[in-house]
């Protein structure tokens, strides 16, 4: 895996470094000593999977005030998302910033570290129609 540092401090992109030969190709989506090594959750007790239909679907930016607060790793698993990470921690110097990013199951760029205390939502850009993303979350929310 390689990870890319994004311009708000303990947000990383995650990009496969896939193996391959004749009979396709095998990639690590997570390793936690690389993970911890990068500053971002290693255990995650809740993982969510989203289907979204419609073109230019947004569901609202979530966030999740202390003691629910949750690390998430964003992966898009068909079609193509775009990812919207938030800083709300009113004590960084990026605070009210945002970055958002492509992720595809096409490319390596597959996963978002989302760090805990940011807003964050995913916006399905186009096509393919069907787009699904996995959220693995450092503590369990409540829908």
């Amino acid at each position: 895996m390689r990870f890319v540092p994004q311009d708000i401090e303990g947000v990383w992109l995650v990009e496969l470094e896939p193996v391959t030969d004749s009979r396709g190709a095998f990639a690590r989506t997570f390793c936690a000593r690389e993970f911890a090594a990068h500053g971002l959750a290693t255990e995650f007790v809740q993982h969510s999977r989203s289907l979204t239909r419609d073109k230019g679907a947004l569901r609202g930016m979530h966030f999740q005030k202390p003691p629910h607060e949750e690390a998430k790793l964003v992966s898009c698993v068909s079609g193509a998302i775009y990812d919207v990470c938030l800083d709300v921690r009113q004590t960084s110097k990026t605070f009210g910033r945002w970055i958002g990013c492509e992720l595809s199951a096409e490319t390596p760029r597959i996963s978002c570290g989302v760090p805990t205390v940011f807003s964050h939502n995913v916006i399905r850009p186009g096509t393919p129609p069907d787009t699904k993303s996995t959220f693995p979350a450092s503590s369990a929310s409540f829908m």
